[in-house]
């Protein structure tokens, strides 16, 4: 059975036999709960009761902070060292409501990700410095200095630095949020040596996934 309640309409629907669902704050911070078969109506109404009275007094009303003006110097910045690249967090989700982030990244010649694909953000590409070629489906885009990528979402995607530089882009991503893999990564590297397995394991938990060459 599934309920939606909503925290300021005060109503709820039933929709399938499997998932209970709230939506609170005007579909902001969102719970779901995946119940078991077994579970009697009765059991999901009584748990579904619970979870919107801590709802409602364990979270707080949820509003958004108003975004801020924000000047981000040169020198500024969270920086990662994520396989040997450096990248640094301009804007984070945290400065935006989740809404976007930005990074500067500096990937040496030869270098860039393996063949990837997002289930959950958008992401524009400017690149600062250097030549880059991006591929996406069937398609290799060779770009340079002030050129612009967008990537949707869902779309498998690569980029190499083809300079003898080291090459600078700035990365938009939308919504925010995906910044976190590379502090994860980053974090476990400093106390291991991160298997494959292990790197997908993260990945998977931002709604990425890895191809193999």
């Amino acid at each position: 059975m599934r309920y939606v309640l909503e925290k300021y309409t005060k109503n709820y629907r039933k929709h399938d036999d499997n998932i209970m669902y709230f939506s609170l704050s005007k579909n902001k911070y969102i719970i779901n709960v995946y119940l078991m078969d077994k579970w009697t109506s009765k059991t999901r109404e009584i748990a579904a009761f619970l979870i919107f009275i801590l709802s409602l007094y364990g979270c707080g009303d949820h509003k958004e902070k108003p975004l801020e003006n924000m000047h981000v110097s040169e020198t500024k910045g969270k920086e990662w060292n994520v396989f040997g690249v450096k990248i640094i967090g301009k804007i984070l989700s945290e400065d935006t409501n989740g809404a976007y982030s930005v990074i500067i990244t500096e990937t040496p010649p030869n270098g860039g990700p393996p063949l990837h694909i997002h289930t959950h953000e958008d992401e524009l590409f400017y690149v600062l410095k250097g030549n880059f070629d991006f591929f996406y489906g069937d398609k290799k885009i060779a770009t340079k200095k002030g050129d612009f990528m967008q990537l949707p979402k869902g779309t498998p995607h690569r980029f190499v630095n083809t300079d003898s530089i080291t090459g600078i882009t700035m990365n938009t991503i939308t919504p925010g949020g995906f910044e976190n893999f590379f502090d994860d990564i980053a974090k476990f590297s400093k106390t291991q040596t991160l298997s494959k397995p292990k790197i997908d394991s993260i990945a998977n938990t931002y709604g990425i996934k890895f191809f193999k060459k």
